[in-house]
């Protein structure tokens, strides 16, 4: 059976250019409103999360990412990177591995683990002459890039088989202010949440210390449907492409627990936007 899913965000020129292709997506117009903020953006800022079973900060840094969830809803999409020496450690009871060859690629090539875990990147960008942001810092990074004008339009549209593990991504992309000669790339991976399995951990008010032992693992890095720096697109079109691969073995996949993530970046690695979907509508 194939479960498809789909989400947008439209104005203007994507509006007409593509409203056959997703006749049957939900629109999301701004403002966006969640427990009563209202998020006149249309922007989504990525947070990348690094993080590892071994570090005994992540779960407080993973909870100020669950709070950013609370109060900017969607504009806010958080993938949890798993990368480095100590996620690869297997001692009881973090007997399990959840490292991905792209984890350890973007963790290498950002210089992530030479600063320690738990840190993050907001949106790629450079700040204080650093793209690494400590997660006490996550709060004022994000708010300010939300109030950044959008600089891209980002569009997804998914069918996954489970029994064969089959997946199909559609995505189109509209970069609104393209720089002469900058390249451009669409990356896409999955994600799944709800992951039980402990974690240390040294802050008492987040959970037991020095392990929670049914520690919730969200927005877990599982594999990537693109190459790891994504696909190249054309910057001078609303740039539509089909990505189609079979998930590795080795994961139950369950639509309910997984997403896709998808994201727009330039040459400096920099994301310009970025969008997430479940498998299970």
């Amino acid at each position: 059976m194939k479960i498809r899913n789909s989400i947008f965000l439209t104005s203007g020129l994507m509006a007409v250019g593509i409203a056959v292709f997703f006749m049957a997506c939900e629109v999301l117009d701004a403002p966006y409103k969640k427990d009563n903020i209202v998020i006149q953006s249309e922007r989504k800022v990525l947070l990348e999360d690094y993080t590892s079973h071994e570090c005994v900060n992540c779960p407080t840094a993973g909870k100020v990412s669950h709070e950013l969830l609370d109060i900017y809803g969607d504009n806010v999409v958080v993938i949890a990177v798993h990368a480095g020496q100590l996620s690869k450690i297997l001692i009881p009871p973090c007997t399990y591995n959840f490292t991905t060859a792209t984890g350890d690629l973007w963790c290498s090539y950002f210089e992530v683990e030479n600063q320690g875990f738990p840190n993050g990147l907001v949106n790629r960008k450079e700040r204080s002459g650093s793209k690494i942001i400590p997660y006490n810092n996550w709060f004022t990074v994000v708010a300010e890039e939300l109030a950044q004008p959008a600089e891209a339009e980002l569009l997804l549209e998914a069918d996954f088989t489970p029994s064969t593990r089959e997946i199909e991504v559609q995505f189109s992309s509209n970069i609104k202010s393209p720089v002469p000669g900058e390249k451009y790339y669409v990356t896409i991976v999955l994600t799944e949440d709800s992951i039980i399995k402990p974690q240390k951990n040294n802050n008492a008010t987040v959970g037991t210390t020095p392990v929670i032992m049914d520690y919730k693992h969200m927005h877990v890095l599982r594999t990537n449907i693109t190459d790891h720096w994504g696909l190249e697109v054309n910057p001078s079109i609303i740039d539509t492409r089909t990505v189609k691969r079979t998930l590795p073995e080795g994961y139950d996949y369950l639509p309910e627990k997984c997403h896709i993530v998808a994201f727009i970046s330039n040459a400096n690695r920099e994301v310009l936007q970025a969008e997430e979907i479940k498998l299970l509508p």
